[in-house]
C-alpha cells in the first residue's frame, strides 16, 4: 500500500513538473507583466484579450476594424471611421455618397466636372469654372470667345496677331507692334523704312556703314568712325595715314620703327627708346 502510494505521489510531482515547465515556456512579457500569448495579447505595452491590436486594445479583425487607432465597425477606414467602399465613397476624410472625389465632395464623373476644387457642368476646365472648348477658349484662367489666346483675350490668328501680349493688326511682332517686314524693318523695338540695323536706326548697307552703332559712311570702322582702308589706317582707335601703327600712330615700316610704342628710326630695338643697327652693331640715334 505504501509503495502504491509512493509511486502515484511520483507521478503526480512529475506530471505538475511538466505543466509548470510548460507553463512557463509558453510566457511572454508585455511592458512589466508576464502574460500567455496563447490567450491572451499584448497591444501598446498593455495586456488585453486575445485579439488584433489597435493602439491598446485588442479587437477580433474579423468582424471589426481599426482605423487610426480607433475600433469601428467593419468596412474600409476614412480617417477614424469606417464605411462600405461599394456604396459609399471617402473624400478628403469625409465619407461622401458614392462617386469621384472633388475636394471633401463626391460627384458623378459622366456629368459633372471638379474644377480647382469646385464641382461644375461637365465640361473642360478654366479655374474652377468649365467651359464647351469646342465654342469657346481658356485664356490664362478667363473664359473668352473661341480662338487663339493672347494674354486674357482670344483672337483670330487668320486676321490679327498678338505682339507682346497685345492684339495687333496682321504682321510680324516688333515689340508690342506689329509691322509688314516686307516693306519695314525692325530694329531693337522700333519700326523703321526698311535696311539693315544699327542700333534703333535702319540703313542701306550699299552706301553706309554701321561702326559700334552709329550709322557713317561707307568704310570700314574705326570706333564710331569710318574710313577706306585703301588710304588710311586705324591705330588704336584713331584714323591715321596709311601705314603700320605703333600705339595711335601710323609710320612707314621701310624707314622707320616701332619700340615699345616710339616710332624710332630704323633698326632692331636694343633698349626702350633707341634703335640700332645689328649689322654693324653700332647705335643709330
Amino acid at each position: 500500500m505504501k509503495i502504491a502510494f509512493s509511486v502515484v505521489l511520483i507521478v503526480f510531482t512529475l506530471n505538475m513538473h511538466v505543466v509548470k515547465s510548460r507553463f512557463h515556456s509558453s510566457n511572454g512579457v508585455c511592458g512589466r507583466q508576464q502574460y500567455d500569448p496563447r490567450i491572451r495579447s499584448c497591444c501598446g505595452g498593455v495586456v488585453t484579450s486575445k485579439g488584433s491590436c489597435c493602439g491598446t486594445r485588442s479587437y477580433d479583425y474579423r468582424f471589426r476594424s481599426c482605423c487610426r487607432g480607433v475600433i469601428t465597425s467593419k468596412g474600409s477606414c476614412c480617417g477614424t471611421r469606417s464605411y462600405n467602399y461599394r456604396f459609399r465613397s471617402c473624400c478628403g476624410g469625409m465619407i461622401t455618397s458614392k462617386g469621384s472625389c472633388c475636394g471633401t465632395r463626391s460627384y458623378d464623373y459622366r456629368f459633372r466636372s471638379c474644377c480647382g476644387g469646385m464641382i461644375t457642368s461637365k465640361g473642360s476646365c478654366c479655374g474652377t469654372r468649365s467651359y464647351d472648348y469646342r465654342f469657346r477658349s481658356c485664356c490664362k484662367g478667363k473664359i473668352t470667345s473661341k480662338g487663339s489666346c493672347c494674354g486674357t483675350r482670344s483672337y483670330d490668328y487668320r486676321y490679327r496677331s498678338c505682339c507682346g501680349g497685345k492684339i495687333t493688326s496682321k504682321g510680324s511682332c516688333c515689340g508690342t507692334r506689329s509691322y509688314d517686314y516686307r516693306l519695314r524693318s525692325c530694329c531693337g523695338v522700333v519700326i523703321t523704312s526698311k535696311g539693315s540695323c544699327c542700333g534703333t536706326s535702319s540703313y542701306d548697307y550699299r552706301f553706309r556703314s554701321c561702326c559700334n552703332g552709329k550709322i557713317t559712311s561707307k568704310g570700314s570702322c574705326c570706333g564710331t568712325r569710318s574710313y577706306d582702308y585703301r588710304f588710311g589706317s586705324c591705330c588704336g582707335g584713331m584714323i591715321t595715314s596709311k601705314g603700320s601703327c605703333c600705339g595711335t600712330i601710323s609710320y612707314d615700316n621701310r624707314f622707320r620703327s616701332c619700340c615699345r610704342g616710339k616710332i624710332t628710326s630704323k633698326g632692331s630695338c636694343f633698349s626702350q627708346f633707341v634703335a640700332y643697327d645689328p649689322l654693324s652693331r653700332g647705335k643709330v640715334i
